[in-house]
């Protein structure tokens, strides 16, 4: 005979953390009173919840700004290489 194994499941406690909750703690990181670590063992919650905190609430953090930069559009570089080609046509011909 088989034994069934038995799974448990454990139900998650849902928290919340209001906002000046999470600004404080923000400012306690900011001010080097407290690491992250910490601010997860003694709440118990994870480094992402933390870090989207400092994201969000920081004085000092900004988003880094992306600037892309393009020569010329790819219209306009597929209409260069297909002159390129034209006139290496034409050399070749001339040969």
């Amino acid at each position: 005979m088989k034994k069934s194994k038995t799974r448990r499941t454990y139900k998650r406690e849902q928290r919340y953390f209001s906002e000046d909750f999470r600004r404080a703690r923000v400012k306690e990181y900011e001010e080097g009173q407290t690491t992250v670590r910490e601010i997860c063992r003694a709440y118990k919650v994870s480094h992402t919840s933390v870090y989207q905190w400092i994201r969000k609430y920081s004085a000092h953090y900004q988003k880094s700004i992306v600037k892309v930069v393009e020569e010329k559009s790819e219209t306009q570089k597929r209409l260069a290489l297909a002159k390129k080609v034209e006139d290496l046509e034409r050399l070749i011909g001339q040969q």
